[in-house]
């Protein structure tokens, strides 16, 4: 019986261990993890001293074992009581008065155990009565304490995933509580009757409904483990991980920085102390209806110096993918600040530019009218005062059949000249506007007009500047000659842009400059070549690809920028050969476009997939290293019984399949139970090694050896011939009988039973050579009985 409870009682530590290093593993940052791998390594101690006092030859070393053990069932209320406290984020652990108040039964009775109790100590009846009864209040009312403590806090939750963890962790919970109640109270000071304590042992049921928990509804974890801590930080965005309860549990380091709060004014605060608006809280009351990501535009949050800072923000739920479980919510909010101050700079620059333009066309009114065609019209009858010889060739009508004419006639709209005269009379500026024109022979032009009211011979009039045009050439001539236009172009493009001669040297840099580089094209000394530019690295590189270019397309490539204070950016770079007319060469167009950011949130993701590669390897190992124990007997590391028949079925099979011999034996220590009742459990484990061992040095290497059960194991010998196996048999017998063993009148014999196989079942296979063992054992023992 105590051999059967040692065993079970390291059972225990390991799976204690393993559970304990799993799941903090889950959330290293987590103080729930952490107090629960505390709460597994108490119970590992526990059960570890224990399974050596179950099976202790003396009282003195059974109490020393005792003493051990009292560090971990001890400390175990205690932790489970800290445990639930922090589980319930109860404010008593944040008072350190509190704690060692908590604490102090458990190292008061680990005192007592080590140094006051024992046979060696002396001690009273009376001291014996007061540890066991204190023993007995402290640990029943902090496992009662907290077993209340997980209640209300599954009751007072809305939250349904809350709920379902308090109620697995109650239920598993109470069960091993009940039974150490009924076995080491009630039984023994009622029905007077003793059973041995393996109280470690039932609180596995515990641990198994707290692992339950853990697996299926990610308990003691928060939904932040989910997500690439290194990815999270470099989010530019401000960024929020809260609870189901509208607390923040993580932050990203833009929102510490743009905010200048600390990390520990916000854990734990409610979001909506940090973004106070209504839409928030509202939706945190009805978080089980979110599905998707909702947005809120133009959202005004307050640092904590109280500025204002405006936010368009996305506020994404985070749910379990096994079960669709809400864990929380994930808020991004984007500072627009700079958006909205960009798009006021942007309207100044337009009025600017209208107003300068209005300027230079009223010049330019007076200065290019005599080249087209001028019109002068009564403003108040729209009458023909005017016309110079370019308008004549225009409308193909002379001087005298045009004065006098309604204005409105050489319109093939009327209407577009109505709408120009109301522009004016607005104050709206008519330049260079498309218009259709009838001839005098009633065929139809399009001409741009341009109209400004002015004072001819003392009369209000409007005088109008024409031109007959193609739309087409016009447009592609002041796209190619106009520098400015090209200029205000390449100013637009956010990316860098450098253009340069064949060699490299810089005939053109866009204002981009300034925001990627940091130079000032007015007062800084910019790099003359391209190639200038780059990091040391990359300029041999550079030179090569330039040369490249020429010949094929290569793609964009990335380079380091060294930027006007020292630092660098990486960039992604195009580049376009420049070719005149007759396709030579004689410059290029490189836009480079800083993708520094983009590299850092790329390396943060390759990181976080060789981790998670570097994880799924030791799960392949520790998976391996499982299977491989599944197949092995404990003590002698021999394949157990399940898997050696396994293997003789399958080696009857291919014999049978091949027309190959196959050979059995089983063996059966001599007299064991004589050493385990002469010399004790712990020799008798220490023959089974022995025996195993030279089982194993006297087989070869392709057979395959079993523990069949107790002392009695198999050899399955494939392709050999029944005398060959009977030396084997012979060899292994005899060096058993040889073996001197370190105790004193310890010898120790072995039977064996050995037969070739007949083309039968596997059962009538082993009973035969089980058959030939006893035979073995009913004619002296410590011989080979082979048929």
């Amino acid at each position: 019986m105590n051999q059967l409870l040692s065993f079970l009682s390291t059972l225990a530590t390991v799976i204690y261990l393993f559970v304990g290093f799993n799941t903090y593993k889950l959330n290293k940052k987590s103080r729930d993890g952490f107090l629960f791998l505390l709460l597994t390594l108490s119970l590992s101690v526990w059960s570890f001293a224990y399974s050596f006092a179950y099976t202790a030859e003396s009282n003195l070393v059974f109490s020393v074992w005792m003493k051990v053990s009292a560090i971990g069932w001890c400390t175990f209320p205690t932790l489970v009581l800290f445990l639930v406290l922090s589980i319930t984020n109860n404010p008593v652990l944040d008072n350190t008065i509190y704690k060692v108040l908590i604490s102090f039964p458990a190292f008061f009775l680990i005192f007592m155990e080590v140094y006051l109790l024992g046979p060696t100590v002396g001690t009273s009846d009376f001291l014996y009565r007061f540890f066991n009864y204190g023993d007995s209040i402290y640990s029943n009312s902090y496992v009662i304490l907290s077993i209340i403590l997980i209640y209300q806090w599954g009751k007072k939750s809305n939250k349904s995933i809350q709920k379902k963890q308090a109620r697995i962790i109650i239920i598993t919970g109470v069960i091993p509580f009940l039974i150490d109640i009924f076995t080491q109270t009630i039984l023994p000071r009622i029905l007077h009757i003793d059973l041995p304590n393996v109280t470690q042992i039932f609180v596995l049921i515990m641990l198994w409904g707290i692992y339950y928990a853990v697996v299926n509804y990610n308990f003691l974890m928060v939904s932040n483990a989910l997500i690439v801590n290194e990815l999270f930080h470099e989010i530019l965005d401000l960024t929020f991980l809260i609870d189901l309860n509208g607390k923040i549990i993580r932050t990203n380091k833009q929102v510490l920085s743009l905010l200048h709060y600390d990390l520990i004014d916000l854990i734990s605060t409610s979001i909506t102390k940090i973004i106070p608006e209504e839409k928030i809280n509202n939706l945190i009351k009805k978080s089980d209806q979110i599905k998707d990501t909702i947005k809120l535009n133009q959202v005004i949050i307050h640092t904590k110096k109280g500025e204002p800072i405006l936010l368009n923000i996305s506020i994404t739920p985070i749910r379990e993918s096994r079960n669709n479980l809400l864990l929380g919510f994930l808020i991004v909010g984007q500072d627009i600040r700079m958006i909205e101050e960009l798009k006021n700079e942007i309207n100044n620059h337009k009025k600017t530019a209208e107003k300068l333009t209005k300027s230079e066309e009223l010049f330019r009114t007076v200065t290019e009218t005599i080249p087209f065609g001028i019109v002068v019209t009564n403003k108040n009858d729209n009458t023909l005062l005017y016309i110079n010889k370019n308008a004549e060739n225009l409308f193909q009508i002379d001087y005298d059949n045009m004065l006098g004419k309604d204005a409105y006639s050489f319109y093939k709209n009327p209407q577009d000249r109505f709408q120009l005269i109301e522009d004016i009379t607005k104050g709206y500026e008519v330049k260079d506007k498309e218009v259709l024109f009838k001839r005098g022979d009633n065929s139809v032009f399009t001409g741009l007009i341009t109209m400004v009211p002015a004072v001819y011979n003392d009369k209000e009039v409007l005088l109008s500047c024409l031109a007959d045009i193609t739309e087409q050439k016009i447009l592609q001539q002041n796209i190619v000659k106009s520098e400015e236009m090209l200029s205000k172009l390449m100013d637009s493009i956010p990316d860098l842009v450098l253009v340069c001669d064949i060699n490299g040297d810089i005939t053109y840099i866009n204002k981009s400059i300034k925001q990627i580089l940091g130079y000032d094209l007015q007062t800084d000394d910019v790099p003359k070549n391209v190639i200038c530019f780059l990091d040391e690295s990359d300029k041999k590189i550079a030179g090569e690809n330039m040369k490249r270019i020429l010949v094929e397309d290569i793609g964009p490539v990335e380079y380091k920028y060294i930027k006007k204070d020292g630092s660098y950016i990486v960039a992604e770079v195009n580049g376009t050969v420049l070719c005149d007319k007759s396709s030579e060469p004689f410059g290029y167009v490189f836009v480079a476009r800083d993708v520094t950011e983009r590299k850092k949130v790329q390396d943060a993701l390759k990181r976080s997939k060789e981790e998670i590669e570097k994880v799924n390897s030791e799960l392949r190992i520790s998976n391996s290293l499982l299977q491989e124990q599944s197949i092995r007997d404990g003590l002698t590391n021999l394949y157990n019984h399940k898997f050696i028949m396994e293997l003789l079925e399958q080696e009857i099979g291919k014999a049978l399949d091949y027309k190959t011999n196959l050979c059995l034996m089983m063996l059966d220590i001599d007299f064991f139970k004589r050493v385990n009742d002469t010399f004790g459990h712990q020799i008798g484990d220490r023959v089974l090694n022995v025996v195993s061992k030279l089982i194993q040095l006297n087989v070869r290497d392709y057979d395959s050896i079993g523990r069949y059960g107790g002392e009695e194991f198999m050899v399955v010998l494939p392709d050999i011939k029944l005398e060959d196996a009977y030396q084997i048999a012979e060899n292994i017998r005899k060096g058993i009988q040889n073996f001197k063993f370190t105790k004193k009148n310890l010898n120790v014999t072995i039977s064996i039973g050995l037969t070739e196989l007949h083309s039968e079942e596997t059962k009538t296979f082993v009973n035969r050579a089980d058959t030939l063992l006893y035979r073995a054992k009913e004619n002296g023992r410590n011989r080979t009985e082979v048929s």
